[in-house]
């Protein structure tokens, strides 16, 4: 598990472990598949945080992708609804 992904704060918050990534970009997408943000991301030798705006996101569910050269990866993230 070298990414993961959260929204806090107004942000989708993407975590990148050491050295694990290359260029590449992260992208997310809605239920319905429809891309709705994207960045690119640079390979670096330590771990690093990408925020990036989530205000404008409604409450639901989302994919969140890193998509490099070696391939992609994909991590489901919920914004705002319970889970009772």
């Amino acid at each position: 598990n070298y990414w993961s992904c959260n929204i806090s704060d107004g942000s989708l918050n993407v975590f990148l472990n050491k050295g694990v990534w290359s260029d590449g970009r992260i992208e997310v997408y809605d239920a319905s598949g429809r891309l709705l943000q994207q960045s690119a991301i640079n390979k670096a030798a330590s771990a690093q945080t990408l925020r990036m705006p989530a205000g404008n996101l409604r409450q639901g569910l989302y994919l969140v992708k890193l998509v490099q050269p070696s391939g992609i990866s994909t991590r489901k993230v919920v914004k705002g609804m319970s889970l009772n």
